[in-house]
C-alpha cells in the first residue's frame, strides 16, 4: 500500500491480479438471520460536497493531491453499515463458505499482530467483536456478495462520513485527539462504537479511526478532477483499489473524510477492513 511508512506488515494473498471480482463462483447462502446481524444506516439521496480545495486542505503537498478539487456530487440512495464487519461475522464467513481466514499468508510474524492470527478457520479468543483486518479486497468483495450486499463507492463512502455540509472529520471540522482510534494510542482495533464522537452525521460509527475500510472503486489519483456529477464509480480500470478512513496507527492528517489511499487488491493489511453497503429505494 501506499502508505508504507507506518505499516508493519503486508500479507501477501495467493490471489493475482488487478481488477475485478473474484467471488470465487457460486457462494453457498447465508446461515439463518446471518443477513441481518449487521444494523445498517439509511443515506439519502442527494448532493454532498466531496474532495477539498487548497484553503481546506494539507498544509503541506509533496505531489499532486488526488483529493482535490472540491465538488459537489450527487449520490444516489443507500444504506451503509453502522459498524465495520467484526471477526466473529468473517469467521462465519470463512466456516460457511470455506474462505481461507484473513492474513493465511502472514501467519508467525508476531509482534502486535500476534493476536489476530486465527487458528484454522478459528478467530483469535477475545476478538468476536472486534473489526476484522488482514483481508485482501477481493476477500472484502466475496464477504459482501455473500451477505447480499457490496460494497460501497468511494462517493457513498464519503457521503456517510461527512455528510452534506463538507465536514472534515465525522463530528465536525476542528480535529479531537481523543475523538477515535488513531495515532497509535491503542495496539490495534476496538470493539465498534468505543468513541462516541467518531459518528458520522447519520450515526455511522468509527469512520475516522479504528480501521480503515477497501471501497468498490479502482484508485485514480486525478480522477476527482473528471468524475461525473452524478453517481461517481470510479475509473474503468487500475492496478490499485481505494480504501478509505485512517486506522488505529494512522497520524491525525489520515483521519480526515477527504483522505484518499489505496492498495494492491491481492495483498491485505492490518490497519484494513471492511464494511459493506446496497442500494436503496430514494423514497424510503
Amino acid at each position: 500500500m501506499k502508505r508504507i511508512a507506518a505499516l508493519i506488515l503486508l500479507a501477501v494473498s495467493g490471489i493475482s491480479g488487478c481488477g475485478g471480482s473474484a467471488s470465487g463462483g457460486r457462494l453457498p447462502p447465508l446461515p439463518a438471520g446471518a443477513a441481518n446481524r449487521s444494523p445498517m444506516v439509511f443515506i439519502a439521496a442527494g448532493k454532498f460536497f466531496r474532495g477539498r480545495d487548497a484553503a481546506r486542505g494539507l498544509k503541506k503537498k509533496k505531489k499532486k493531491d488526488s483529493a482535490s478539487p472540491r465538488r459537489r456530487i450527487f449520490v444516489g440512495a443507500f444504506e451503509i453499515d453502522k459498524f465495520e464487519v467484526t471477526h466473529s461475522a468473517y469467521e462465519r464467513f470463512v466456516r460457511s463458505a470455506n474462505r481461507r481466514p484473513p492474513g493465511a499468508a502472514g501467519k508467525g510474524r508476531g509482534g502486535l499482530w500476534e493476536r489476530f492470527v486465527w487458528d484454522g478457520k478459528k478467530a483469535p479468543p477475545g476478538t468476536g467483536d472486534i473489526p476484522v483486518t488482514l483481508i485482501t479486497w477481493f476477500e472484502a468483495e466475496a464477504y459482501c456478495a455473500w451477505v447480499g450486499k457490496r460494497l460501497p463507492t468511494e462517493a457513498e463512502w464519503e457521503k456517510a462520513a461527512r455528510g452534506t455540509d463538507g465536514r472534515i472529520y465525522p463530528w465536525g471540522d476542528s480535529a479531537a485527539p481523543e475523538a477515535a482510534n488513531f495515532g497509535k494510542r491503542h495496539s490495534g482495533p476496538l470493539p465498534g462504537g468505543n468513541f462516541a464522537l467518531d459518528k458520522s452525521p447519520y450515526g455511522v460509527m468509527d469512520m475516522a479511526g479504528n480501521v480503515a475500510e477497501w471501497v468498490n472503486d479502482y484508485f485514480g489519483p486525478g480522477y476527482y478532477a473528471d468524475s461525473p456529477a452524478r453517481n461517481p464509480k470510479g475509473p474503468r480500470r487500475g492496478n490499485h483499489r481505494s480504501v478509505r478512513g485512517g486506522f488505529w496507527d494512522s497520524p491525525e492528517k489520515e483521519i480526515r473524510t477527504d483522505w484518499r489511499w489505496h492498495g494492491a487488491p491481492s495483498k491485505s493489511h492490518g490497519g484494513v477492513g471492511v464494511r459493506c453497503a446496497r442500494s436503496a429505494e430514494a423514497g424510503r
